[in-house]
């Protein structure tokens, strides 16, 4: 076994065997400091944490330089939630061996693991201790440009400060990248005039660059030269962008150019082309009638037609134009594509107006695929109405037959996924996931969709969606890396800030506590590999500095081109945020944990967070009252010396209760429900833990009897009624196929006990 089978073998939890080879390995290399960081890892790995700090620290004051020691040692740190002793173990060893290779191995560390503080400190260092390289040189006023704008204003000033003086010291710039750096230092302190002085001079510029320039010409009230630019960029260079012509007619307007001179420059050969038309009449207080008939004219058979022409401010004129062939659409027996877009988009403009509604629309008689927009409209409003089972199950059908008819409809099957989930028909749901053919970080923005049954199968979805996480880790870090080390800071900012949203995502936590609860339910090994990553984060779990970005996306499928409120479908979903997940990560702890000091004081913070009104406001009722059972399960099970034992244990047989769960919660949601599976699924998961925790032969009674009548609740699954599917004005056969496979999915997503 070689030094990295070492470090792999603790990682994988593969102990006695990484035990044995490291003692081989001190015995013939006793003054090796990586052997023995290793080892220090390896007592962390075996629980024996006073032991890894206290040699750790002994490790650390020898001031290693062993590279791969110091990495070892930085981030066991960092798992000992020694996250200030982790950044001094470089900072010393800096100190004494300032080598090239040591402060890079530090930038790295801290690049890898998005901590912006030592990232700078790192760049510092190259450059205090190799002042003549100019790469070091950019590297650290770029560092001090992303710390300020991650502080206090103070902060910020004082980083800018410092990115300003070195980004001075090293002009002239040699590189457009060297000009990047200062020019975005310059321009987020608003230093408009030097950001243009600055980048006037070349030759060429890369797409950020000519956007930097353009908007600080803009904002320095530089007319004349956001003229020549702006018109440079269109007609010499092709750059045909709706902001560039927007800048050339306002450049041109502040110096009282004609307007038929801009006029003669407008060409109208394409869609920006007939924006700017528009633009130039509304800057120069024309009217603007005739620019937006002919935008009109032209793009009223888009798909964007309709978003695109409320941009504008509509006149009562143009409205009864749009409603004159609204009208004359309508009286059509039958609609061409074009057609069928165009009194798209006609009845989206009157809708916004008010001057249809939903229930005077006209657009339901005709089949066309087109119209389906408007369809899902019609659904969700019903759906605000009236959120019943039967009603949801009535427009999975309908989505089902507008799905045959466009299978690419992406809103389509994005409405399914939520109405599938809604009922807890989880294969069902699976299926069009699956469909929607989701790309990398859609996976961080749709998964929340899914709420699937503990199985074996399940979980492997689970880490597939996963997977996607560990990709990127395994390639947007090294990206991130070479922008530093390439010089290429037009793309780092971006890429870095990409990093950190999937390292922080709430969406990727949420999603390895449901693997967490599903592989411990099934008894997976999965569980092993996800809960030694918790145990690796738990000091930064449980601190204050563990902050989660909400990722997720609850609004697209409502960008019908109608002004649409949500309905209440994922308010469970929305709810939840970094407390949520630092609680359920804490009950997770608590279940594992062996050390009975140690489960003192996370009962004693399990207590604190639960008593705390923004940790509660993110449970659902049921959810508040299941906290409480729970704390009363981990006093009794991991604590020998409870107080008030007596009265614990005569709470908690009182509320291992089937039939007052049933009457206070179960009854008082939809039969057929998600929100019923998630109660029945929790209920099932404090019967298991309590039965594995708990050594006490009352509450093992308690708890026997309840899964006795909870296999009584669950055997009498209530089924869908035929007759909801009557109204329906589709073919029967497949009204009757769509139902058939509704109830299967159903069935399937019944709770196994």
């Amino acid at each position: 076994m070689g030094e990295s089978d070492v470090l792999a073998a603790i990682q994988e939890g593969r102990l006695s065997l990484a035990k044995l080879e490291l003692e081989r390995l001190l015995k013939r290399f006793p003054n090796k400091s990586y052997y023995w960081a290793l080892n220090c890892y390896l007592l962390y790995a075996q629980g024996k944490i006073a032991q890894s700090i206290a040699q750790s620290k002994e490790l650390a004051l020898k001031t290693p330089s062993d590279r791969q020691a110091l990495s070892v040692l930085y981030d066991l740190y960092l798992k000992l939630g020694l996250a200030k002793e982790a950044n001094q173990l470089y900072d010393n060893a800096v100190k004494k061996y300032p080598t090239k290779e040591l402060i890079e191995a530090y930038f790295e560390k801290a690049l890898g693991n998005y901590d912006t503080a030592g990232v700078q400190k790192a760049s510092m260092q190259l450059l205090k201790n190799f002042e003549l390289n100019r790469e070091y040189g950019y590297r650290a006023a770029f560092a001090c440009y992303l710390l300020s704008g991650r502080g206090t204003e103070k902060e910020k000033a004082l980083y800018l400060g410092l990115a300003t003086g070195m980004a001075d010291k090293l002009a002239p710039h040699e590189t457009n990248q060297e000009v990047f750096v200062q020019a975005k230092i310059l321009h987020v302190q608003e230093k408009y005039e030097e950001v243009v002085k600055l980048l006037q001079p070349l030759k060429h510029r890369e797409l950020e660059l000519v956007l930097l320039y353009l908007d600080s010409l803009n904002k320095s009230a530089n007319w004349e030269q956001l003229y020549l630019e702006a018109y440079d960029l269109l007609f010499k260079q092709n750059f045909n962008d709706y902001s560039t012509w927007k800048h050339l007619i306002n450049s041109a307007h502040k110096l009282e150019k004609p307007h038929d001179e801009l006029a003669s420059l407008i060409q109208l050969d394409s869609r920006n082309s007939y924006f700017a038309n528009v633009h130039l009449a509304t800057t120069y207080g024309l009217d603007k009638e005739l620019a937006i008939d002919a935008f009109y004219k032209k793009f009223h058979a888009k798909p964007s037609g309709a978003s695109d022409l409320l941009t504008f401010e509509l006149t009562e004129s143009a409205i009864q134009s749009i409603t004159a062939d609204y009208e004359d659409l309508s009286t059509k027996s039958s609609l061409t594509s074009n057609e069928a877009t165009t009194l798209l988009n006609l009845s989206k403009i009157l809708l916004h107006f008010k001057k249809i509604d939903l229930e005077t629309e006209q657009f339901s008689k005709f089949e066309n695929p087109e119209l389906i927009d408007l369809q899902l409209v019609k659904m969700i409003e019903s759906l605000r109405a009236d959120l019943s089972t039967n009603n949801i199950v009535k427009h999975i059908i309908t989505l089902e037959n507008y799905s045959a008819k466009d299978p690419e409809n992406y809103k389509v099957k994005v409405w399914l996924l939520n109405l599938y989930t809604a009922i807890n028909a989880a294969p069902a749901a699976l299926k069009v996931h699956k469909s929607l053919k989701i790309k990398m970080i859609q996976h961080d923005t749709l998964s929340y969709k899914l709420d699937l049954l503990p199985s074996v199968g399940n979980l492997g979805e689970l880490i597939n969606i996963y997977r996607f996480y560990m990709t990127a880790d395994s390639e947007v870090g090294p990206f991130v890396h070479k922008c530093f080390q390439d010089n290429l800071y037009t793309k780092a900012e971006d890429s870095y800030d990409f990093g950190k949203r999937l390292t922080d995502s709430l969406l990727r936590h949420l999603l390895i506590l449901r693997i967490l609860k599903t592989s411990r339910m099934v008894g997976n090994d999965y569980y092993n590999y996800f809960y030694r990553q918790m145990r690796d984060a738990k000091a930064i779990i449980l601190s204050d500095d563990f902050v989660l970005r909400d990722n997720r996306d609850f609004k697209s499928e409502y960008n019908l081109g109608v002004d649409l409120p949500q309905l209440d479908l994922f308010n469970y979903e929305k709810q939840k945020a970094t407390e949520y997940v630092k609680l359920n990560y804490l009950k997770e702890m608590l279940i594992a944990e062996k050390d009975e000091a140690e489960c003192e004081k996370l009962i004693k913070l399990y207590n604190k967070w639960t008593s705390n009104a923004t940790y509660l406001s993110q449970l659902s009722d049921f959810e508040k009252h299941l906290v409480k059972l729970y704390i009363t399960i981990f006093k009794l099970s991991k604590l020998n010396d409870v107080k008030d034992k007596e009265l614990l244990t005569k709470y908690l047989v009182k509320n291992l209760d089937m039939k007052k769960i049933n009457n206070s919660y179960i009854q008082k949601v939809p039969e057929i429900s998600v929100e019923r599976h998630r109660i029945l699924l929790d209920t099932f998961e404090l019967i298991k833990i309590t039965q594995i925790l708990v050594r006490d032969k009352a509450i093992s009674k308690a708890a026997g009897e309840m899964q006795i009548e909870m296999v009584k609740i669950v055997s009498k699954a209530p089924q869908l009624l035929t007759d909801i599917t009557l109204s329906l004005q589709l073919d029967q056969e497949f009204v009757s196929d769509q139902f058939e496979s509704i109830k299967d999915a159903l069935k399937l997503s019944t709770l196994r006990l």
